[in-house]
């Protein structure tokens, strides 16, 4: 009764069987082991013969297939995973043969691991890691990496990793294998030293010398302990406690409910930060594989925010310029219509006697549009477009004359035409001192330029308007050379009068003179609305499209993310080792997919900013950025690194602590 009332760590009748095909193999077959305060215990045995089992199963790593594992009084056979890792947290060191340590860890932050999982603060962290470095003679390496530390210093920081939470019981699974002898010897003496003060240590080896210096040398074979030589009993001042170990226990929980919880609270949340902080460092030690799976998420961020910005700059110039034309304009598109066989169209007539015959139309204009080679002197001057105009369109389309004159409707069959600025500028760069009088090709007829427009940005009337890359002819010539009929006019309402009062007079008086013709009149208004309506769904396409991008980033992000979690099944034992929970786990990784995401979202930011700027630059339209698209696009990269981060998280989580160590 003695020995159980004191032991720290108990093990009665455990067995731990493994199926192997049709049969199960028994590793431990009844195995009972008591351990008491400040007692050095070592197990010996041939390979195979269960002690790396029975080490496990005493540092809450396994489970047994029967008997009882109690820790500290408590039965833990029947505990969740995460109950367990609690308490190897609270209880149990793990002092590893291969060190395992955190290749991009210093030596500090190494032997701090177990408190990050219990939600310390960082500066606690730092004052306890550097106690227990200093305890074991590392506090000059605290701020090396393992890669820059010999063999038995890596295996001193391994020790005061093992230390830094103030452990019940220390377990070493050959700790002086892969160390010189004088360097194990010195291990061996920093372990005794522990035992002295209260610290339980099971050694695991195959070393006799080690055995040797142990208290109590237990041996191994075939699944059973053979031999166990009793170990006096411990001191008084051996009892844990009693030594020269500094005290880092935990400040004492409150008592009441709310300071319990808000206790809880502060922890959870250092934890968390403590967790983005390990992603951080994670995602920093593969910068070049995370700079690769970033690629999709800046193009489909960049894509969204350029799309959608320049089509909403694009919309705004529209409506902008729509407006500078004025409210009092009504447009009038032919429905397609087939008499007899044959297309109608709006005819010359009907336009030209609008006015005179709807007391609420002022002036009325009509146009026709071709793309054709336009060339001078020989020479091509691109790809233009041709316009044939009544004379009242350009003061309805409020298009201003730089030189010259305008065409009119007197010139009627004449082929006289009015050159845009930009297309002037092409003739006196093939050689022309002025434009006018100068003769260029149009639907292969000479045409004599009579007048030049002013630099006039694109603008929207009734149709899409580039004055500056068109030419207009007289409606009669143009229609004579080029073919086609008036698909489109425009009426300008006489001051004082409703725009919706003159839509209406129009269609009534096309169904007076032309019945069999179906047209629609629309006012600024209502082309105001519907172009919006047409922008926003043009904004969606583009959006969804460049969206595309983001789902395909999403997926290399996860893909980097499982690769990760391959590639870091050791470190993910370790973390799982030394007390953090499948949540903790999930948590990293998730952070580490979103933060992942995040920065490719503030990439894409930049991107997409830089590629509208560059088109509005081009275009010569204002430069301005949807916050909207930002916003969204910021928010949904997020969302996609939480999405494609749960199921390498999950796996990461899901992963055995013994296989993900032994890997």
């Amino acid at each position: 009764m003695s020995d159980d009332h004191d032991a720290v760590l108990r093990l009665r009748q455990v067995r731990k069987s493994y199926p192997l095909g049709p049969v199960r193999v028994d590793v431990l077959k009844g195995v009972s082991l008591t351990v008491r305060p400040g007692e050095l215990v070592s197990i010996t045995g041939p390979s195979g013969c269960g002690k790396s089992t029975l080490m496990n199963i005493a540092g809450l790593l396994d489970r047994p297939t029967s008997g009882a594992c109690v820790l500290q009084g408590r039965d833990v056979a029947e505990l969740s995973g995460d109950e367990r890792a609690g308490l190897r947290n609270a209880h149990i060191g793990f002092v590893f043969q291969s060190f395992h340590l955190l290749p991009r860890l210093d030596a500090a932050q190494n032997a701090g691991l177990p408190l990050v999982y219990r939600g310390v603060p960082d500066a606690v962290i730092a004052k306890r890691a550097g106690e227990a470095l200093d305890r074991v003679g590392m506090a000059d390496r605290s701020g090396h990496l393992p890669g820059q530390l010999s063999g038995g210093q890596q295996q001193r920081v391994a020790v005061a990793r093992a230390l830094v939470g103030e452990p019940a019981v220390l377990l070493a699974d050959e700790p002086t294998g892969a160390l010189d002898p004088d360097t194990g010897r010195e291990i061996m003496a920093m372990f005794e030293a522990l035992c002295g003060q209260g610290v339980a240590v099971v050694v695991v080896t195959h070393s006799a010398e080690v055995a040797a210096r142990c208290h109590r040398q237990l041996h191994m074979a075939q699944g059973i302990l053979v031999d166990d030589t009793p170990a006096p009993t411990p001191r008084a001042d051996l009892r844990r406690g009693h030594g020269s170990m500094p005290a880092y226990g935990l400040p004492q929980p409150p008592r009441s409910r709310a300071g319990a919880a808000a206790l809880r609270g502060l922890a959870m949340a250092e934890r968390l930060r403590l967790n983005a902080r390990e992603a951080g460092t994670s995602l920093r030690s593969v910068l070049a594989r995370s700079a690769l799976a970033l690629v999709g998420i800046v193009v489909g961020v960049g894509a969204v925010i350029a799309m959608v910005s320049t089509g909403q700059t694009v919309r705004e110039e529209s409506l902008k310029q729509f407006r500078e034309l004025g409210t009092d304009i009504v447009t009038i598109r032919r429905q397609f219509t087939r008499v007899r066989g044959r297309a109608l169209d709006i005819a010359l007539a009907d336009v030209n006697g609008l006015p005179a015959a709807v007391s609420t139309v002022e002036s009325a204009a009509a146009a026709v549009d071709w793309n054709t080679p336009i060339r001078y002197r020989g020479q091509a001057l691109d790809q233009r477009v041709a316009f044939g105009v009544t004379g009242a369109f350009f003061d309805l389309s409020k298009l201003p004359l730089a030189e010259g004159r305008l065409v009119s409707d007197l010139d009627g069959h004449r082929f006289y035409c009015v050159a845009g600025a930009g297309l002037a500028r092409g003739m006196r760069s093939a050689g022309a001192v002025s434009p006018l009088g100068e003769r260029v090709r149009v639907f292969g007829r000479l045409c004599t330029v009579v007048g030049v427009l002013e630099s006039v940005p694109p603008l929207a009337v009734g149709r899409q308007l580039v004055p500056d890359e068109s030419v207009f002819l007289p409606i009669v010539a143009a229609m004579r050379a080029g073919g086609g009929g008036i698909r489109e006019a425009v009426a300008k309402v006489r001051a004082g009068v409703e725009p919706e009062a003159a839509q209406r007079e129009v269609e009534a008086y096309f169904r007076r003179i032309r019945p069999e013709l179906r047209v629609n009149v629309a006012t600024a208004s209502q082309l105001l609305a519907r172009m919006r309506s047409q922008g926003q769904l043009f904004a969606l396409l583009l959006g969804t499209v460049a969206s595309i991008s983001l789902i395909v980033g999403g997926v290399g992000v996860m893909n980097v993310m499982l690769l990760s979690v391959r590639e870091r099944r050791g470190e993910i034992g370790l973390r799982r080792a030394v007390g953090a929970r499948q949540r903790d786990v999930q948590q990293q990784f998730v952070l580490e997919s979103a933060a992942l995401a995040l920065s490719g979202g503030a990439l894409g930011v930049a991107l997409g900013v830089a590629v509208a700027w560059g088109i509005a630059r081009f275009a010569g339209w204002p430069f301005s950025v949807s916050t909207a698209a930002i916003v969204v696009g910021v928010a949904v990269a997020a969302a996609v690194g939480v999405f494609f981060g749960l199921y390498p998280a999950y796996r990461a989580s899901r992963l055995d602590p013994i296989e993900a160590l032994r890997s």
